[in-house]
């Protein structure tokens, strides 16, 4: 982000710009369970892999969010 905005009040204006949707995706997800977050066909060790996987980006992408 720091290359496409080099102005850290550009950075700020695109985070507050993107701010309700970013919010929005990250409730959405932060509710999937392993169960919801694959098809039923998905083995229950693949969907809590997946939903682990998940949940650590949702983390990264919140903390990422919080520092800029």
């Amino acid at each position: 982000m720091q290359v496409a905005f080099p102005g850290q009040k550009k950075r700020v204006e695109v985070l507050i710009f993107c701010l309700n949707d970013t919010i929005s995706h990250l409730d959405e997800n932060l509710k999937l369970t392993p169960a919801t977050i694959s098809d039923t066909t998905t083995p229950p060790e693949e969907a809590s892999e997946k939903h682990e996987r998940v949940r650590e980006a949702l983390q990264s992408t919140t903390c990422f969010c919080l520092v800029q």
